[in-house]
């Protein structure tokens, strides 16, 4: 049984812009169990995303809808101008102090 780690008490970081880019679901809060199912269909697109800068890997919460629900991006930072494949959601993200919580580990356990 492989362990998770994810650490609740978020970081504080202010970030530059950025670009990001990867697949997008749509959740009610009773669906986050989900999530890790996104992110099984996005992992072996990591490392083949065109413009993809870095290795790392974030989700992005954004596009909430209060009461109901989210949008849910798994995705990596991309290029500004990149062409990108149609089933790939791009988001320009603005500088920003955002929350980072970190997980590492089998992404069933997010």
């Amino acid at each position: 049984m492989t362990m998770s780690k994810f650490q609740w008490n978020p970081r504080f970081e202010k970030l530059l812009e950025r670009t990001v880019a990867g697949l997008n679901g749509t959740y009610t809060y009773a669906m986050t169990n989900q999530i890790p199912q996104l992110w099984n269909k996005f992992k072996p697109m990591i490392g083949k995303v065109p413009g993809q800068m870095g290795e790392d890997s974030f989700g992005v919460v954004w596009n909430e809808k209060p009461g109901t629900g989210f949008d849910y991006l798994a995705c990596v930072r991309v290029e500004d101008k990149v062409d990108l494949p149609k089933e790939l959601k791009t988001l320009k993200l603005p500088a920003e102090e955002y929350a980072v919580f970190t997980h590492a580990g089998d992404i069933s356990n997010l």
